[in-house]
């Protein structure tokens, strides 16, 4: 129950902001903090954030529960070795499993390939990779380009 006069601007402006935020993306963003080679994604993702403030870009972990799973599409930004540039990726397929001797070998693809069997990925997935020696101006240029094309 609402009390006083309905402002017609007030709601204009939350009907706007509801489809906004409906229809934002959202980019998973992996890295190592303390491995230069692997903190570049975590210090673009601040700054994308900034330029592109239709997109959430979200810091996370390859080994916690991932409960907010996108429903139609995966968007993952990451270090991938043995690339130059940036590529995208749509399919885990793409990716060979390193050896795993212990727990501590569990990585971003074995979770993927885990919630894969489980069925809980959802349909679409998108990975971009960044070469880890990319230049940062570079990559900030081309990722801006690359996740308003997403």
């Amino acid at each position: 129950m609402v009390c006083g006069k309905i402002n017609k601007d007030k709601i204009d402006l939350l009907k706007k902001i509801f489809l906004m935020n409906r229809n934002k993306k959202t980019v998973w963003v992996f890295g190592n903090p303390d491995l230069e080679t692997d903190s570049l994604p975590l210090h673009l993702a601040e700054h994308l954030a900034l330029d592109l403030p239709n997109i959430e870009f979200k810091t996370k972990d390859p080994l916690e529960e991932w409960d907010d799973m996108p429903q139609d599409e995966l968007i993952i930004l990451d270090t991938i070795i043995n690339i130059s540039g940036i590529k995208i990726f749509d399919k885990i397929e793409d990716f060979s499993l390193a050896p795993s001797l212990t727990m501590h070998d569990f990585d971003l693809l074995s979770q993927l390939n885990f919630l894969k069997k489980l069925g809980k990925l959802p349909p679409k997935i998108k990975i971009v990779g960044l070469g880890p020696t990319i230049d940062e101006k570079e990559a900030l240029e081309k990722l801006k380009s690359i996740f308003l094309s997403l």
